[in-house]
């Protein structure tokens, strides 16, 4: 089994991987959906493809007016916000989504482990930050955890 110690770059194919292999003989349900929205497009497909070799079903959107045009038809889930882009893009991500009424589980994630950055984010409406890189299950951890606060909302 894959230690999950290992420290990978999300997406990479070692981290791909990773997942596949500790993932293997676990229940994992093939319908979780979780939402990435990354203005800047660095991280959301590596993250996408991260997250489907983990079992999970991401949809990317590269702004967050395509993700609010489309909120009203799509069931509630996880949403993975890249607090990184240009300027406060991330945060205005984060501030337009409360803004557009979304109350699902916000979670940002950044390639840096500032505690400045994890605070804006938290403040502009993030329910939990994840630094990059990041041991290979840590996101799957906080991705499922969330989910089950959604689950319990129900």
């Amino acid at each position: 089994m894959v230690s999950q110690k290992l420290i990978l770059e999300p997406g990479s194919i070692f981290a791909v991987a990773a997942l596949r292999t500790q993932y293997a003989f676990a229940e994992v349900r093939l319908d979780e959906r979780v939402y990435i929205i990354d203005g800047a497009g660095r991280s959301g497909v590596a993250l996408s493809f991260t997250l489907s070799a983990a079992g999970f079903d991401p949809l990317f959107y590269p702004r967050l007016s395509l993700f609010l045009a489309h909120a009203t038809e799509t069931p509630p889930a996880c949403i993975l916000v890249d607090v990184d882009g240009p300027g406060d893009g991330g945060l205005e991500t984060l501030y337009g989504l409360r803004a557009g009424g979304i109350s699902w589980p916000v979670i940002a994630v950044s390639a840096t482990d500032d505690p400045g950055v994890a605070a804006r984010a938290l403040s502009a409406g993030a329910d939990d930050f994840v630094a990059a890189p990041f041991a290979a299950g840590d996101l799957v951890q906080v991705i499922r955890s969330a989910a089950s606060l959604l689950e319990s909302a129900r």
